[in-house]
């Protein structure tokens, strides 16, 4: 007779011995983004990041590290706390694509409450560094809904245009 645990514990081996690598890689792109603070930034971007990367996202596009880098470290300062739940991680050769949900508090959007973001990121690596790395997520969602009369106005807008009754 078969064991459960046994077959359980056969087929958890078997999945963590054999990951191939992008998989290895896809696992240092939750690491990244969960693992990334104010005070160890410099040492994540340069372990994560290629010197010549290009960086984007619905705000700006960014080229080299070092710009990159300060980029981040702005965004961060005015940050209280931030957490990624990754729910999709695929990358085949050098291509590679998260889904993702950010749980951001900062003072300057909702007196600080949680705002929640989803979005997704496109990365392309040389070698274990990534080259490129664009975020697509809704600039609405994140800023300008939680900004008085504008938010307002913005999820009015988003209402309208989804309200397919009418």
């Amino acid at each position: 007779m078969i064991n459960r645990r046994s077959v359980a514990l056969t087929a958890l081996l078997y999945v963590t011995t054999a990951m191939p690598p992008a998989v290895a890689q896809q696992l240092s792109v939750a690491d990244f983004y969960n693992q990334t603070s104010l005070a160890n930034m410099k040492e994540m971007v340069e372990k994560f990041y290629a010197s010549d990367c290009v960086f984007e996202d619905p705000v700006t596009h960014l080229e080299g590290r070092d710009k990159l880098l300060s980029y981040y470290r702005h965004m961060y300062e005015g940050v209280s706390k931030i957490r990624f739940e990754l729910a999709t991680q695929v990358r085949q050769g050098d291509e590679g694509f998260a889904s993702w949900t950010m749980y951001l508090n900062t003072p300057k959007l909702e007196d600080g409450e949680t705002v929640t973001v989803k979005g997704v990121s496109q990365f392309r690596y040389r070698g274990d560094l990534v080259v490129y790395h664009r975020d697509y997520f809704d600039l609405g969602e994140m800023v300008y809904e939680h900004v008085p009369v504008v938010g307002w106005l913005t999820r009015k807008v988003k209402a309208r245009l989804g309200d397919h009754e009418s």
